[in-house]
């Protein structure tokens, strides 16, 4: 080695580019080592108090089961300059991330997860909308080949007193993720041959058109179903709605879902207008229901809508009624018939009714009817209200393990408009029948899933105090930068 050169500047200064060359090549290449690593091997760590961010072993446990590759597409606009929308960013940012790292098996991504801003990538936006014929706008999509479910915004948060309390995006996810990816199809039949509401019909006040949509959209396979032509229910039954018949059923009729129910854990869905003999006394009897051919009348203006409906906001405490109460939400109804428990049902210990919908306190249920012109409360011969308008019921047997099993399920409601055209996206209605439909196949999947607790934090200071900390914090890089400047000095001197 020449040593002569180690004299040389400009060779040195070769040397120390060669030196710094080296070393960013190094560190680049430790960089993609790195992340290399943790592509195939993250490991996310959740630093927040209560694991707001973390998934359950629950949810785990789901993921690991899945077969086909899975998105979860965000169509939320970003700079909207809404806060809700940017705390729903904000949260989903976190627990997605979460999601996709857990979705990830054997080198194979089986979650993806793509945001879409609606505003600033259109065409990718309505190409989504187009592909599902989702009318539905800042949503959530979870798709799987051709099956979907949209998740909402109040989907997300846990409301309480008009606050939000909790975030349930964990809940709402993992559980849109199963249902995406389960096999079985629900087969939902409309009992026909009696002038019930007609599914290919669009007429503002007796069509199910906007309801056919909205199931269709959900993967539901909607049928219509005459019994006194087919003479049996179909074995892919999920379940039975008689949507409004405006005749009664006949006894064959009624002893067909009768055996439908009992034997084969059926599911049934009634809405009865009043005034109207349905025929199915006995069938309800065996569930606990009583729905007489009586008619509720209101006083209070306050109660009653510009098309003299009923403005429903009585809820008992049911899962069908959970986001409805969450978000102080009401139900429109036209003129209802009263649905009650019938007492003597407490005599049956495998089942189990539930009143869920009552009219207001100024609400009477009104004796003569056929013979007043003008109906008005009279206290000797009324029922004053309020007064149930809805019940569910359903019925369990204990095996011999002493486990609980459930079995068919019921659920009455004494009145059909609030699922018409033009009443079913309205108020609460539609979150209404999708919570009752939920209830009623079973498909709330009650996940170990705990809700996370949203904390906020607020701080109070003083602008004196303000003005100590800027001091505070300013005093450290000004002293860096005249440190600086004199070292700077002193080199050229």
């Amino acid at each position: 080695m020449d040593l002569g050169k180690l004299s040389d500047f400009s060779y040195i200064r070769k040397i120390r580019i060669t030196k710094r060359v080296f070393n960013t090549l190094l560190s680049i290449s430790l960089i993609i080592l790195i992340n290399t690593i943790f592509a195939h091997h993250s490991n996310r760590i959740d630093l927040t108090e209560k694991g707001l961010y973390s998934l359950s072993a629950e949810t785990k446990a789901h993921l690991r089961t899945l077969k086909q590759p899975t998105k979860i597409q965000v169509l939320l606009p970003k700079d909207s300059n809404q806060p809700k929308l940017e705390q729903i960013h904000t949260h989903l940012g976190h627990l997605l991330r979460s999601f996709e790292a857990e979705g990830r098996f054997d080198q194979k991504r089986l979650l993806s997860i793509e945001y879409i801003d609606p505003y600033r990538q259109r065409t990718r936006a309505q190409t989504i909308f187009n592909q599902f014929d989702i009318k539905d706008e800042n949503i959530i999509l979870v798709a799987q080949e051709d099956r979907y479910q949209i998740i909402r915004q109040e989907d997300l948060y846990e409301v309480k007193a008009g606050q939000i309390t909790g975030f349930k995006g964990e809940q709402a996810i993992t559980s849109a993720i199963i249902n995406v990816n389960s096999g079985k199809i629900h087969n939902i039949y409309f009992l026909t041959g009696h002038g019930e509401m007609q599914l290919e019909d669009s007429d503002p006040q007796k069509g199910l058109s906007q309801l056919r949509s909205f199931l269709e959209n959900r993967n539901f396979n909607t049928h219509s179903l005459n019994l006194l032509k087919e003479n049996a229910i179909p074995e892919d039954a999920s379940l039975i709605l008689i949507a409004a018949p405006q005749a009664q059923l006949m006894p064959v009729e009624v002893e067909l879902l009768r055996r439908y129910m009992n034997d084969q854990n059926g599911r049934l869905i009634a809405l009865i207008d009043p005034g109207r003999i349905h025929g199915m006394d006995a069938l309800f009897f065996d569930w606990g229901v009583l729905a007489e051919n009586e008619f509720i009348y209101e006083k209070s203006s306050s109660i009653i809508s510009n098309s003299d409906d009923f403005i429903i906001h009585q809820f008992a405490d049911h899962p069908i009624n959970a986001l409805l109460l969450d978000y102080n939400l009401n139900a429109v109804f036209g003129q209802p018939r009263p649905i009650k428990k019938d007492p003597l049902a407490i005599s049956n210990k495998r089942l189990s009714v539930k009143e869920i919908l009552g009219t207001s306190e100024s609400s009477w249920i009104e004796r003569n009817y056929g013979t007043e012109t003008k109906p008005t409360y009279n206290p000797e011969k009324d029922f004053k209200g309020p007064i149930s308008i809805a019940a569910v019921s359903n019925l369990s047997y204990t095996s011999s393990l002493d486990i609980n099993i459930p079995s068919g399920r019921l659920a009455v409601f004494g009145n059909a408009t609030f699922i018409s055209n033009n009443h079913f996206q309205i108020f609460g209605n539609q979150l209404l029948f999708n919570s009752t439909l939920n209830w009623i196949l079973d498909r709330m999947h009650l996940l170990k899933i705990p809700i996370r607790t949203i904390q906020t934090f607020q701080i109070t200071i003083s602008q004196r105090d303000i003005q100590v900390l800027l001091l505070y914090y300013s005093i450290p890089p000004i002293l860096i930068a005249l440190w600086g400047f004199l070292i700077l000095y002193l080199r050229k001197r």
